[in-house]
């Protein structure tokens, strides 16, 4: 069931009070997700002034041929209703695919398009269109050649950090420009730890050959203590000193791929360290403590705890609410979901899997964004929320993750559709028609 809104509750104790009854106190603006961005993704959420903005790659161009970002209102309260805002004009050299969000600017990158666009969230304009140099070329992932695939912010910092060919390229986000370069494997999808300024970044399938520019550097550089060449792990970057560990593990079945099989995605919950690490060919969720972690300077390499999570199907879009330590994770091209409470889970465990609810206007059922993945996590109205964008980046959904909590724990084995709808808030992303 749908609980009434709080205007409409305010309004109906007013006018069974009296004429003397106060008037309603107003009500604060909304809270934005929080600033800190753990994960990267399609789509990022900023707060300015008293609203809290979705900014979403769209699909669509203008009649002359312009390429656009869908800015919405996050905070839509009515199921089904338009939270369009509007469009942030791109121009004519390209279209994003993933975007980073700070209170004062957006960066949109390109995996198609050798681009990266600053944008002013106050004005929802290009303020700056920096060319990514040509010795960044694109690389082969999830079946396509990339230039970049994500970006993070780390706005305390005034850096903001983006996946390339060769690893990350370093922002500085006062004067715009390409400020650095961070040398290790590719990452798709890749989280950042601000508390221990560290970036997380799975990779997989490397090295992979381009038939123009070879392995991407430096695939055959992460071994395991045996020797054998990691082609699928997870690199720790320490940003402060610019060095990388590979995630060593002496006890795991494939030497080759110590994390599992196409290690996806990473989301960091930054007061533990503790790391959500999904894994897409073997449908496993590692959670890797990296505060108590060893990191060998001599070898390169790093160990940690690990709790092994089994999933019925690969849930590789990942983030971590911070607050509240809930994690959600969500399936590409699919209808499946799932809350991980982090500071409960001690041990290996099989976690229940929940399916969303149909959209409405008889749209059919909710099919998850693919790579980038589209997930983000933050606190609304000072509670957790996520945030989920469809794949045809048509719909956003908002989960009350306390809720889902709560139903998760009388569900055990599962929360259905017709469960899931009282905790899910369907938020139309284009002008209503």
């Amino acid at each position: 069931m749908r609980l009434p809104g709080l205007a409409t509750v305010l309004l109906f104790i007013a006018a069974c009070s009296g004429p003397t009854a106060p008037p309603p106190p107003t009500a604060p603006p909304p809270e934005p997700p929080q600033a800190a961005e753990t994960n990267s993704g399609a789509f990022a959420v900023v707060t300015v002034g008293d609203q809290v903005k979705a900014y979403i790659p769209a699909t669509d161009t203008t009649s002359d041929g312009h390429f656009q970002i869908l800015v919405v209102d996050a905070a839509t309260s009515q199921h089904g209703a338009s939270g369009f805002l509007g469009y942030v004009d791109l121009g004519p050299n390209g279209a994003a695919e993933a975007v980073a969000a700070a209170p004062d600017v957006v960066i949109a990158v390109s995996i198609n398009y050798p681009v990266i666009w600053f944008i002013d969230p106050a004005t929802d304009t290009v303020v700056k269109e920096l060319p990514l140099p040509a010795e960044y070329g694109p690389w082969l992932v999830s079946g396509l050649y990339a230039y970049m695939t994500g970006a993070i912010i780390d706005a305390p910092r005034r850096r903001a950090y983006v996946s390339v060919w060769s690893g990350f390229v370093v922002l500085d986000l006062d004067t715009r420009d390409i400020v650095d370069n961070i040398l290790v494997a590719p990452s798709e999808n890749f989280g950042f730890d601000p508390t221990r300024n560290r970036l997380v970044a799975p990779y997989y399938r490397c090295p992979l050959p381009d038939p123009a520019l070879g392995p991407p550097p430096p695939c055959d550089s992460y071994r395991s203590p045996d020797g054998t060449v990691i082609s699928e792990g997870l690199n720790v970057v320490d940003v402060a000193t610019g060095k990388v560990y590979a995630y060593v593990d002496a006890a795991a079945p494939n030497q080759a791929a110590p994390a599992g099989f196409e290690p996806d995605s990473a989301a960091v919950e930054p007061s533990s360290g503790r790391v959500v690490l999904p894994a897409e060919d073997s449908s496993v969720t590692l959670l890797l403590d990296l505060a108590t972690a060893d990191f060998d300077d001599l070898t390169g390499t790093f160990t940690a705890p690990k709790v092994t999570l089994s999933t019925v199907t690969p849930l590789t879009g990942v983030s971590v609410e911070p607050v509240s330590k809930l994690a959600i994770s969500m399936e590409e091209n699919g209808e499946t979901v799932a809350l991980f409470d982090l500071p409960t889970i001690t041990a290996d465990a099989s976690p229940p899997m929940s399916t969303m609810p149909l959209l409405p206007w008889a749209a059919g059922p909710w099919i998850g964004h693919a790579d980038p993945h589209g997930v983000r996590t933050g606190t609304l109205g000072g509670k957790p929320v996520a945030l989920l964008v469809n794949k045809e980046r048509t719909w956003m959904a908002r989960i009350d993750l306390e809720g889902y909590l709560a139903l998760s724990q009388q569900l055990p084995l599962g929360v259905p559709p017709s469960a899931m709808a009282e905790v899910v808030t369907y938020v139309y992303t284009h002008p209503a028609p």
